[in-house]
């Protein structure tokens, strides 16, 4: 955690002692801690699942978009819960291999769920 908010050890073992943080370490803490700035502050707020640790935004933005498309190419209406399992499946298919999935294996992802 120190490491992906740009801390040393010991300063953050004196902010979780109760020490106040300065506002720019505060933000670095909640960025890598996922939170917002509010709940690290507070508690009171949930945890960001947008921001969850590992989620490449700009990727899953990318399958979003590719997802979207190819159900309007194909005419397709659906639901909220099947646009999501077919974002999901594409993505992690992406981070495993390393590649963005083809177009042709996106319509095989498709078309499975009808």
């Amino acid at each position: 955690m120190e490491r992906r908010a740009g801390l040393k050890k010991q300063s953050l073992k004196t902010y979780l002692k109760g020490h106040e943080p300065p506002r720019q370490v505060l933000i670095a803490i909640a960025r890598a801690a996922s939170v917002s700035i509010e709940w690290l502050a507070s508690g009171e707020e949930q945890r960001t699942a947008a921001l969850a640790p590992g989620i490449d935004k700009h990727q899953l933005a990318i399958s979003v978009k590719e997802v979207l498309e190819v159900l309007d190419a194909e005419d397709r209406e659906t639901n909220a819960e099947t646009v999501a399992e077919i974002v999901v499946d594409y993505y992690i298919e992406w981070e495993r291999d390393g590649r963005q999935p083809s177009r042709k294996r996106l319509l095989s992802l498709v078309r499975r769920t009808r």
